[in-house]
């Protein structure tokens, strides 16, 4: 996905910001404008955005943890920190990264400060995915060192990367004494990189480095921009963008995307609803008119007597009249069934019940095959008969069923 990354300036109302494209490649010339410039052109732009923060303003460290801890980490590494934080914990704003299975690497900073930087983006319609420690993002080597001087956005400060999500930001008259403390209470680099705009700057850079220091030093000339390696590191950039700063669903955002199609759903919703009312209606008078004519029609054929169900009273009455007693209906339907049955070799009838009342013939059959009995079934109907297959079932290899032929209706 295509990013914006975004610097603060040297004072609080400039910004520096690139488009970086999908590839991974700077897609054109750095901007520089205050803060209405800038989000207009993250509007317009739908990429990921990523804020760099000042890494003076942000501590970064470590904390060691027991496996029955890890679930608490939120609420424990406050209380864990009070003791480093000069200022009261509940004025600062702390973020994790992935914790591993051990350690977790956190960083904080003051709550007022980041509500003020963020709240400059979110108060004009911006919402921002990343809010990293401008360090963490520096190219860095296994066990090795970065250090970042100067450049457009940071002037006179040195950035350095000594970890995996671990950095810091100072003044360079300051960088000697912080990195012989810095040497004195963690293992000593394999390697150190200078990273600076020109070769003066490196030089000075490399002079400002502890005298006792044996770690190989490379440097090399690189801009602010890039310097930035998003996946410096084997874990990504701790993003302060946690707890009370997470992000938020953009409800309002997208209501105002979608509305007028809301509008348009709910404006068909109440026609489809109106047009099946007054289809139920029709349907609903039609209905009563045909059951007055079905009735009237009955009391043609029977004139007096209780109506509920006028067409199927009419149907048993038809059927009365036809059925001429069991002997003539059975007859009947023996007469038609019984040729069938012995002019296919593979059926061997079972057993045969007529109920009169019904107007039914049940019968059970053997068949070698289920399409003997299928074929039996067909042949009855094409006779104007009604067959159903009741059950059947295999045993070995017989075949038995159930069959129940009545009259058509």
């Amino acid at each position: 996905m295509n990013k914006v990354i975004i610097h603060f300036g040297p004072d609080p109302d400039t910004y520096f910001w690139r488009d970086l494209g999908a590839d991974g490649h700077w897609r054109d010339v750095p901007s520089r404008g205050n803060i209405d410039a800038l989000c207009a052109h993250l509007r317009e732009a739908g990429s990921e955005l990523w804020l760099l923060l000042p890494g003076d303003h942000i501590v970064c460290d470590k904390m060691t943890f027991s496996a029955k801890e890890k679930r608490h980490l939120a609420r424990l590494v406050p209380f864990q920190f009070e003791e480093a934080v000069a200022a009261d914990v509940d004025d600062m704003h702390f973020a994790l990264c992935e914790p591993g299975e051990e350690n977790v690497a956190v960083a904080y900073t003051e709550r007022d400060w980041f509500r003020q930087r963020l709240g400059a983006f979110t108060s004009r319609g911006v919402d921002l995915h990343y809010c990293v420690p401008e360090p963490l993002v520096l190219p860095r080597a296994d066990n090795g060192w970065t250090l970042s001087f100067g450049g457009l956005a940071y002037g006179g400060q040195v950035s350095v990367s000594y970890g995996d999500n671990l950095g810091f930001a100072i003044e360079a008259a300051l960088l000697t004494p912080a990195l012989e403390a810095l040497l004195a209470q963690a293992p000593a680099p394999e390697s150190i990189r200078l990273l600076a705009d020109d070769s003066d700057a490196l030089e000075t850079l490399r002079a400002l480095l502890p005298a006792d220091i044996e770690a190989e030093v490379e440097a090399e000339t690189l801009d602010m921009w890039d310097r930035c390696d998003l996946e410096a590191g084997p874990t990504p950039p701790i993003n302060l963008r946690q707890g009370e700063f997470a992000r938020r669903l953009p409800f309002e955002k997208w209501w105002l995307e979608w509305r007028q199609v809301a509008a348009v759903a709910l404006v068909a919703v109440v026609l489809y609803g109106g047009l099946n009312l007054g289809g139920y209606q029709v349907l609903k008078s039609e209905h009563l008119s045909l059951r007055q004519q079905t009735e009237q029609a009955y009391r043609t054929a029977v004139p007096r007597g209780r109506i509920s169900d006028p067409e199927r009273q009419l149907k048993t009455k038809v059927q009365a009249l036809q059925g001429g007693g069991e002997g003539s209906g059975a007859t009947v339907m023996i007469g038609t069934v019984a040729p069938l049955i012995a002019g296919n070799e593979e059926l061997t009838l079972q057993g045969m019940n007529y109920t009169d009342q019904r107007g039914e013939l049940r019968l059970t059959l053997e068949a070698k095959t289920f399409n003997a009995i299928e074929k039996l079934r067909v042949s009855v109907e094409q006779k104007g008969l009604q067959a159903e297959l009741l059950n059947s079932s295999a045993q070995g290899e017989v075949q038995q069923a159930r069959m129940r032929i009545k009259r058509q209706i």
